[in-house]
């Protein structure tokens, strides 16, 4: 039923934009040609092409083939004051560029200005600034980077490991890094060498021990047969226990040690009997205590540090919130409908127990029962630790709509300039695991199963316009308006250069019809500049806006019609062609369905 329904919307749009446009299409192309615009051209040939009215004998991929050989024809110095070479050399100087060949790039973009067919709102100045930018930024990595970096190479293979570390870390506090993390690799080797280099300096003797029941291989200080001294104890066929590091007295291990888990936790503090005493757990997945232990569960007073951010502070029995204790929630992190952000009180097993919330500011806001740490009253509104990574989004001034490098057909989208204010936008589109939380917590059905089943980390699809917005309600939240999304799909940057979100080539930033069959994990692709991701492709996303042609003139913040019949749909989906993710093309459904290649991201003030 959904496939029918999203058939009728594909046929409502096709109709919308397409019949009886192949001549119109056809003749604009020739237009262009003849002016010497050829990505206009090559536009209108490929939306000819799609048109439901195109004869069977056409010569569109003639024309097509021209625009390209024009494009990609190398500008010469005569060429300079020919009648159309602007668009030429702008296209080979966006070559040598995004080659990161920065020198010849900005040559190009400086020739360029001289053509006589130069347009008057061309966007070189803003070229070779940010061509200037990319060569400071390479100058400053050769001045304060790249020496230190390879000083760090020459003495690690000097075998000098602490000089080599210490110069990694001076390259590494650069202010001006690469985007890579060579470097953090290389301190880590130097760590390595260094901590090897130690062992094999205090290596007395090699002996075979039973530690706590479990075979294993001490280095170190050795006497009477036992471990006595500084030594690293390897544990051989333990399942649990790597290793242990520390000092070590008649074969036991003497204060502060540290324990690397097979798991990749690890345990630094004091050792009771075969257990833990008192330290700092670190788990492989990020979270932090610090705290008393029992064996080698938190039991005691201690702290807490999430990986989400959260901290809690207080009695923990078996690695639980159990007694008096005090939970903090990371600010950015929805709490719950009455926005708390702290909580302290009586924790029990079940988590349940009496206790007061307080705001950011330290405002109590309620006192009485809580539930895994959310008031009882509040429990059918209340977030579930659902979380969202907030983007900031500059207020600014754009133009929203088809422009001279995003030219695309239809009469309702027209170039106009958009004022918005500062807000914020999830980094994803939201989940099928944050979905069903929501859908856990309310009561309500999950939406229907689409055939390739659910995966947690896949954005949620089959979702109507109407579900969205209540799961928005749920979550303190909101969808985009229209405006919202294109100046955020576009890097909140102004001149616009890119095509889809992020990049010129679809492939490297979405996924669509030409390289998958069904949604994928969100997050995967390439983020654009603001580090959003999947704004092009994947699944496309309800906005708040009905759909009606632009207005005309300047506006601030815009809310779109105030009725309608079919909600906006933006962003491009893995059922979409090329031209159908770029970042101004305008999607149409009805709020009442949903389908397998439709979702939704949120946003906050």
């Amino acid at each position: 039923m959904n496939r029918f329904f999203l058939f009728l919307c594909f046929l409502f749009l096709t109709n919308l934009l397409y019949s009886q446009c192949y001549e119109p299409m056809r003749k604009d192309g020739i237009t262009f040609y003849n002016r010497g615009e050829y990505p206009k051209a090559i536009n209108c040939f490929m939306a000819a092409q799609r048109c439901p009215d195109k004869p069977a004998t056409h010569d569109l991929n003639k024309w097509i083939a021209d625009c390209n050989a024009k494009i990609n024809a190398v500008p010469t110095t005569s060429k300079t004051q020919s009648q159309v070479c602007y668009v030429p050399i702008l296209k080979a100087a966006q070559v040598s560029f995004f080659n990161d060949n920065f020198v010849d790039a900005k040559g190009l973009f400086i020739e360029a200005r001289k053509c006589s067919d130069l347009p008057v709102d061309n966007e070189l100045a803003f070229w070779i600034k940010i061509c200037d930018d990319q060569l400071e930024f390479l100058d400053c990595i050769a001045e304060n980077y790249t020496p230190f970096y390879l000083k760090g190479n020459e003495f690690f293979r000097r075998g000098d490991f602490e000089k080599s570390k210490e110069n990694y870390l001076l390259a590494s506090q650069s202010e001006c890094i690469p985007n890579d993390l060579d470097v953090y690799v290389k301190i880590a080797a130097c760590d390595q060498k260094i901590r090897e280099k130690r062992f094999n300096t205090l290596l007395h003797d090699t002996i075979s021990v039973n530690f706590w029941g479990k075979e294993g291989v001490f280095m170190g200080h050795v006497q009477f047969n036992k471990p006595n001294g500084k030594g690293l104890l390897l544990f051989t066929k333990d399942p649990v226990f790597k290793s242990i590091e520390g000092d070590f007295k008649n074969g036991e291990p003497i204060g502060t040690v540290h324990c690397i888990f097979n798991n990749h936790d690890e345990f630094t503090g004091t050792l009771k009997d075969d257990g833990f005493e008192i330290g700092t757990y670190k788990y492989a997945n990020g979270d932090i205590y610090d705290g008393s232990f029992n064996q080698r569960v938190p039991n005691g007073e201690g702290t807490m540090r999430y990986t989400n951010g959260d901290v809690y502070t207080g009695r923990m029995v078996n690695g639980k919130k159990e007694g008096i204790g005090k939970l903090t929630v990371k600010s950015g992190y929805i709490a719950n409908a009455q926005g708390a952000t702290a909580y302290e009180g009586i924790w029990s097993a079940n988590q349940k127990g009496f206790g007061k919330c307080y705001d950011d500011k330290g405002v109590l806001i309620h006192e009485g029962v809580f539930i895994n740490d959310f008031p009882e009253k509040d429990y059918p509104n209340r977030v579930m630790r659902i979380s969202f990574t907030w983007v900031e989004v500059p207020a600014g001034t754009f133009t929203m709509g088809c422009t001279s490098l995003r030219d695309c057909t239809g009469r309702d989208r027209p170039a106009r300039t958009v004022t918005l204010s500062e807000f914020q936008i999830s980094d994803k589109q939201v989940t099928v695991a944050q979905y069903r939380t929501f859908c856990e917590a309310t009561g309500r059905s999950m939406p229907t199963r689409p055939s390739w089943g659910w995966e947690d980390d896949h954005p949620i699809v089959n979702v109507t316009w109407n579900d969205a917005v209540a799961f928005c309600q749920w979550t303190n939240c909101r969808l985009p308006t229209e405006a919202e999304w294109e100046y955020a799909a576009q890097g909140a940057i102004e001149p616009r250069q890119k095509l889809y979100s992020g990049s010129n080539n679809l492939r490297e930033v979405g996924y669509f019809m030409d390289n998958t069959s069904r949604v994928r994990s969100v997050g995967q692709k390439k983020p654009n500049e603001l580090l959003i991701y999947d704004m092009s492709g994947n699944v496309s996303e309800w906005v708040s806006d009905w759909f009606d042609v632009y207005p005309q003139g300047a506006q601030k913040d815009p809310q779109g019609a105030s009725q309608g019949t079919h909600r906006v749909v933006r962003g491009g989906n893995w059922f979409s062609s090329e031209e159908e993710c770029r970042i101004t093309y305008r999607g149409i459904c009805e709020p009442h369905l949903g389908n397998t290649y439709l979702g939704f991201r949120v946003v906050r003030n």
